[in-house]
């Protein structure tokens, strides 16, 4: 907590929490059954009903909302593609070696991919407010759930590594319910270093990962 920066406040006017927030679907549910949300609320409710809190009090809770608000984060978008949902999550499940051959922004990738704990290490060029360069990371499989088109990775080393204490990203390919195509989520969970980020930013790493995507469905649409 020593790294914490002060703020004026954790939340500010503006922010919003509202039920499409909540979980939409079994993989989302899955996935907050590890996330000691209850835990951490719990603690903070427990804090402000006791007798005698004093200013000790105040200034511990107040520095775990500004932790949080400072460091950890995460960022969705959602991409509609035009080819099927299946295919392109397919794509995604098992025939990712051929990605240097489709996208601009993959130089190069190496290592085992299609199971649980395999990791595979990618060359890129991404673009930031400053640079434009290549750069490299490994990605290891942390869950694999082809019911609900869902794949789960930590993102680690390289780069990644000089800025985040953890990132995970997650792909879900969602069917549309008229026509064809479908709706490809991109979810980015994190936890800086540091609360500035120079380089490799979460923004440009969602906007890397959306270039991506609708790199592959070009593709995959002519093919």
């Amino acid at each position: 907590m020593k790294c914490c920066s002060p703020r004026i406040a954790p939340i500010v006017k503006g922010d919003r929490f509202y039920l499409d927030l909540c979980p939409n679907n079994d993989f989302e549910r899955k996935q907050m059954l590890n996330i000691l949300y209850a835990s951490i609320g719990g603690s903070l409710m427990y804090a402000q009903i006791l007798e005698n809190p004093d200013m000790e009090h105040w200034k511990a809770a107040n520095k775990v909302t500004r932790y949080f608000k400072a460091f950890g984060g995460k960022l969705q978008s959602e991409v509609e593609i035009q080819a099927p949902a299946a295919k392109f999550y397919n794509f995604n499940r098992k025939q990712l070696e051929h990605l240097p051959n489709i996208s601009t922004h993959i130089n190069g990738a190496k290592g085992d991919w299609q199971n649980v704990g395999f990791v595979k290490q990618w060359e890129f060029t991404i673009a930031c407010i400053r640079w434009r360069k290549k750069k490299s990371a490994k990605a290891k499989i942390e869950s694999i759930d082809d019911e609900n088109k869902a794949i789960t990775y930590s993102v680690f080393d390289g780069e990644v590594s000089k800025n985040y204490k953890s990132l995970k990203a997650i792909i879900q390919v969602i069917d549309k319910e008229h026509g064809g195509g479908g709706i490809v989520k991109l979810t980015y969970e994190y936890e800086k270093q540091k609360e500035d980020i120079t380089g490799l930013s979460p923004q440009s790493i969602l906007e890397f990962g959306i270039k991506v995507t609708k790199e592959i469905d070009a593709h995959l649409v002519k093919n």
